[in-house]
């Protein structure tokens, strides 16, 4: 692991002095955030994640600033792949505009070092169209970001691009969204991360996506919906990872499969527990699904693919200028015919805490 290099300190602190220097003199709600983000899962991997944030909000626009520090590591030897444990900065600084019906984000900062291959940012358009009771919400993205937040990427210091289209819907029964994706991983190298050194070199690669949701927007404590998508990779990414005692193949650096496709449905509950409790809890069940994957030039079809979802939200206004949120998340991914306990299944669990001060 490298010495961690000073000028990555300065990067994180320009930005906050820039920040604090123009929200002083700027109308709107200050606001301060720091948190906490643990993820695990049962492979060894395990990622952590500290953040703060300085926050201007106003009815038209606001800014915000977030200094990151992941750390990473994995705890054994997974298919050939190396045990490893580092750490590394990240910043972001971004502001909102809404103008009528139009609302423009926009945000630029860094992943790991001050260089220009590690800058990161994004960009967001959208506009509202009204239709009656309805409104439709065409939306642009287009970004420059880690290509995930689990440790084994991290670690690569590997980075994607990402372009979206995407239309919102929303009615007073019903909202939904749906759109094409396309993400651009970038290439990298890792000498010595598995014991194949024909993976020293880990080429480029393209995902695209089409995905799709509807979701019930009831006034009641219950709504129900589906969700749906179809992604295809230009480049196979099971490979071979372990050559000794045998040959084994695993994902790397990330899971892309030539094909697939699945369809889930989507239970939510939410309301206050009291006035100032919040919560919400989402289950999403995989209906059907399929997936195609490729070892050297063997393909196979796998059903029952799909992962299991689980998200919780609580909101906790303390006083009125504090706010405690906590999120968790279960994810559980079957090698196939649903049995996401399985020996074979991929399971990940995070939860973040953070707190919110108004100043």
């Amino acid at each position: 692991m490298e010495p961690y290099h000073p000028r990555a300190i300065f990067g994180c602190l320009l930005p906050l002095i820039v920040f604090c220097s123009h929200s002083a003199a700027a109308q709107g709600q200050l606001s301060i955030a720091t948190g906490a983000l643990i993820s695990r899962d049962n492979e060894g991997y395990q990622s952590d994640r500290y953040q703060l944030g300085l926050n201007r909000e106003a009815p038209s626009d606001g800014e915000h600033l977030t200094v990151r520090w992941h750390t990473y590591s994995l705890s054994r030897q997974l298919v050939g792949i190396s045990p490893f444990a580092g750490y590394e900065p990240s910043a972001e600084l971004g502001g909102h505009l809404l103008y009528e019906l139009w609302w423009l984000e926009a945000g630029a900062g860094f992943q790991g070092k001050l260089a220009l291959h590690s800058t990161t940012g994004e960009v967001v358009l959208a506009r509202a169209i009204p239709s009656g009771k309805n409104t439709f919400t065409p939306r642009v993205e287009v970004a420059r970001e880690p290509l995930a937040m689990t440790p084994l990427p991290l670690s690569l210091g590997l980075l994607s691009d990402r372009a979206e289209a995407l239309l919102a819907f929303r009615s007073p029964q019903w909202m939904g969204e749906g759109g094409v994706r396309v993400d651009f991983w970038d290439s990298d190298t890792a000498p010595g991360r598995t014991q194949n050194p024909a993976l020293a070199t880990i080429p480029n690669n393209r995902i695209t996506s089409l995905h799709g949701y509807g979701l019930s927007t009831w006034d009641s404590w219950f709504n129900w919906g589906a969700a749906a998508k179809v992604a295809w990779a230009s480049h196979n990414t099971m490979l071979m990872t372990q050559v000794q005692p045998s040959a084994a193949y695993t994902w790397y650096p990330a899971s892309a499969p030539p094909f697939a496709w699945e369809a889930a449905a989507v239970v939510q509950a939410k309301g206050d527990i009291v006035s100032s409790l919040g919560a919400s809890f989402q289950l999403q069940l995989p209906l059907i699904s399929q997936e195609t994957r490729q070892w050297e030039t063997l393909r196979r079809t796998y059903w029952g693919t799909a992962p299991f979802e689980a998200k919780l939200q609580v909101n906790w206004a303390v006083v009125p200028t504090t706010t405690v949120h906590l999120n968790a998340q279960a994810y559980a991914r079957p090698w196939e015919n649903w049995n996401a306990l399985g020996s074979a299944g991929y399971r990940q669990g995070s939860v973040e805490l953070a707190i919110e001060t108004s100043i």
